[in-house]
């Protein structure tokens, strides 16, 4: 399987630099939904070189493999199969130790014509209008000082950007310790706002309610 690479379009919260959400196309749900198919083993084995996040799994995936063959049962190919375990590996994880025949190639899990928004948590939700048309964003804001909710309009950016298998690694690492996955993957790694969360729901939700307002649609520019 070729290792090509897929494409994410992010909608960026400019002032607090951060990822509000992103528009993804079946490839990168499915290599996404893949990450849980994954064994303990491989995703030992694919971040091996940072401990920070394996703990002491590192140390004992380690051992495993310095431990001398004379200690595992006779007749049974007990290393590989606790190191290597037979399972479905996207191409962007793979690695040239791994079997080729691996690679998932059955179609995927998602449909291919339809239209998700994946959150910066890597939430996934299905938008209440199906169509691509949305509205500019506007966050609607409760104000306890004078009981009041205020609105303003985010100052959003749009891009495109490249998920190869360095993104891929990234993604799954950030995926085990994080809440804002793609902010930290895509923009530097910032510290998680509860307040700036909150304006990302709520401006998803006023978006999706609001798509059939002519007057404040724009057309999104999405990835060829």
């Amino acid at each position: 399987m070729a290792a090509t690479n897929l494409k994410l379009n992010l909608t960026i919260d400019t002032e607090n630099n951060k990822v509000l959400f992103a528009i993804p196309d079946k490839d990168f749900l499915d290599f996404l939904f893949s990450l849980l198919s994954l064994p303990l083993s491989t995703v030992t084995r694919l971040l091996s070189r940072d401990h920070s996040v394996l703990g002491s799994l590192g140390k004992l995936h380690e051992s495993i493999e310095k431990l001398d063959h004379m200690f595992f049962l006779p007749n049974l190919n007990t290393r590989d199969t606790l190191l290597k375990p037979k399972s479905p590996i996207h191409h962007l994880l793979m690695t040239k130790d791994d079997n080729e025949s691996a690679a998932t190639d059955d179609g995927g899990y998602v449909r291919k014509h339809a239209t998700y928004f994946l959150m910066d948590n890597l939430q996934v939700k299905a938008p209440l209008s199906t169509s691509y048309m949305l509205p500019l964003i506007l966050v609607k804001k409760f104000d306890p000082e004078d009981g009041t909710v205020k609105q303003r309009w985010l100052k959003v950016e749009e891009r495109c950007v490249d998920v190869g298998r360095d993104e891929a690694l990234k993604l799954l690492k950030s995926s085990l310790e994080s809440k804002t996955v793609l902010t930290d993957v895509f923009l530097g790694k910032k510290e998680a706002k509860a307040e700036v969360e909150a304006e990302a729901e709520a401006a998803l939700v006023q978006s999706c309610v609001s798509s059939g307002n002519d007057s404040l649609e724009y057309e999104w520019d999405f990835c060829g």
